[in-house]
């Protein structure tokens, strides 16, 4: 585990339905990210440091998806959720990663939300489909 600074408010959260399959690499998602941000800062000549400790990142439990297809789905479902609810990103929240206080968890929301989602999706697609021709 990485060791956070006190009173760090600023975190990455990788929410990530498909870790069951382990597609991503959470630390080289991380590692990227930081890099960016750092070559942003420096060219604009300032000394902000984004390292683990400064800027940490997790990936807190979110539903898992059962099949290859859906995780476009699962991530509208989580930032249309977060947009809704948005948690409080404090130095608890940072320190506890986000188990303390957030709405992440496996049991977050239903797989029968995805299905309708996905389906919504799709008769919107289809409809727009329809009207342009």
């Amino acid at each position: 585990l990485e060791v956070i600074l006190p009173n760090v408010t600023c975190c990455m959260i990788h929410l990530d339905s498909a870790k069951n399959l382990k597609f991503h690499n959470p630390s080289a998602i991380f590692k990227t990210i930081r890099l960016y941000l750092a070559a942003c800062w420096e060219a604009r000549r300032t000394s902000l440091r984004f390292n683990p400790k400064s800027f940490p990142g997790f990936c807190p439990e979110v539903p898992v998806q059962t099949n290859l297809k859906d995780c476009g789905v699962y991530m509208l479902e989580m930032i249309e959720r977060i947009l809704i609810n948005p948690p409080t990103v404090d130095s608890e929240f940072v320190r506890k990663r986000a188990v303390c206080c957030s709405p992440f968890s496996k049991s977050w929301f239903h797989h029968d939300i995805i299905d309708i989602k996905r389906n919504k999706i799709d008769a919107l697609l289809y409809e727009l489909r329809n009207v342009q021709v």
